[in-house]
């Protein structure tokens, strides 16, 4: 049998019942068990796949690389070839280095691991305070059952009419617009990218822990026995992968403060002030980008590669929307057509529904940058007329 996941260029897995061959590190040997394998028919047209797998070791900048060649035969008589390399760096604790990195991904852990004990105990100040003590879930039932005008406040419990007073008599505390019970956690977008980011920086760290103790407790002392690193390899590069999406969220929660300098919350309310707008263009523009999508594919699928199925037309007509198109193949293909649809999504996509995005933009701007323009004062001011 073939132990591992083996994986097709289109992400089906193939069984792991197959026939494997361990070739030996020494290369004249290695030629040898090629040619009898060539000789005795190994593969033949029942083949389906062919698994490739080896490692490499640098021991200058102890790195260990797994490598993997797979070829794919189709029923139709193509063969596909396709790759990936997965990059291990090996720590060794006598190097100043690797201590230094070590002690950092602690401390970003002891940082991460904190930070989600506040976000619990954020969640748990909205969690205490039930629907009943809330001043909107209160207002909201008056609205649907038509009840007395009549609530409680939030912080001090004086009932009143919130309806006609906009603060409490006795604590002079404004009536909320956001709920006070467990809703208005979910209220806030920021605690949704909070949820996002605690999610993949646990997912890294476990991918990382994961890969450094199935390594110390690996026999390297096995001989000419070949150790497959492949599974080590990939969650290696699994946790590089989640790491990426930490740092463009932490970057995307970085206009949650800039919000409170008014050069720059422009920038950031604008896109608060046209979400409705780019909600509904959105649902516009999917709906004609996959008709267009489909409506390549089914016309020129048969002939251009670009179309041959329906993911590879999405992508083709975005480099077109980018400006990268070969009007020539289509042409090819069908001199009617091509053209009119080529045309015809220029037209549509390109030029008007662009041009909507960046009206849509525009108008959010003006009013934000007005908006901005009426404020009384911004955060740097506030702050040095605290100072």
């Amino acid at each position: 049998g073939c132990p591992g996941l083996h994986t097709g260029h289109k992400g089906h897995i193939y069984p792991g019942d197959g026939f494997a061959w361990a070739f030996s590190r020494d290369l004249a040997t290695a030629q040898k068990e090629m040619q009898t394998l060539k000789e005795n028919d190994w593969l033949d047209y029942k083949t389906r796949a062919v698994f490739v797998y080896w490692t490499l070791y640098n021991p200058n900048v102890r790195m260990l690389t797994t490598c993997q060649c797979k070829i794919e035969f189709f029923p139709t008589g193509q063969a596909v070839p396709t790759y990936s390399i997965a990059p291990l760096q090996l720590n060794q604790w006598d190097i100043a280095g690797d201590v230094v990195v070590f002690v950092a991904e602690c401390i970003l852990i002891l940082a991460v691991g904190l930070y989600l004990i506040y976000e619990m105990w954020e969640f748990r100040t909205y969690w205490v305070t039930t629907p009943e003590q809330c001043t909107v879930c209160q207002m909201k039932k008056i609205i649907d059952e038509g009840l007395d005008h009549a609530c409680p406040c939030s912080e001090c419990g004086r009932v009143f009419n919130q309806f006609r007073f906009p603060n409490c008599p006795s604590c002079l505390n404004e009536v909320p617009d956001a709920h006070h019970c467990w809703r208005g956690y979910f209220q806030d977008p920021w605690n949704y990218v909070d949820i996002c980011n605690q999610a993949f920086f646990i997912g890294t760290f476990y991918c990382r822990l994961s890969v450094r103790i199935t390594l110390a407790s690996l026999d390297f002392n096995i001989g000419d026995e070949y150790l497959n690193f492949s599974g080590i390899g990939f969650t290696y590069s699994l946790g590089y992968w989640l790491s990426s999406v930490n740092c463009l969220l932490c970057f995307i929660k970085l206009f949650k403060y800039l919000d409170k300098v008014k050069a720059l919350s422009v920038l950031v309310r604008t896109f608060s002030q046209a979400k409705g707008e780019i909600l509904y263009f959105l649902i516009i523009f999917v709906v004609v980008y996959i008709g267009y999508a489909m409506a390549f594919h089914l016309a020129f699928g048969t002939e251009e590669w670009q179309y041959k199925d329906f993911t590879s037309s999405l992508i083709t007509l975005f480099l077109m929307m980018m400006g990268d198109f070969d009007f020539p193949a289509l042409l090819r293909a069908n001199r009617y057509l091509g053209p009119t649809f080529f045309i015809t999504y220029q037209l549509l996509i390109t030029l008007i529904l662009t041009n909507m995005f960046i009206a849509i933009i525009s108008g959010a701007f003006g009013a934000s940058k007005e908006a901005a323009a009426n404020a009384r004062e911004n955060f740097l001011s506030s702050s040095l007329i605290i100072y």
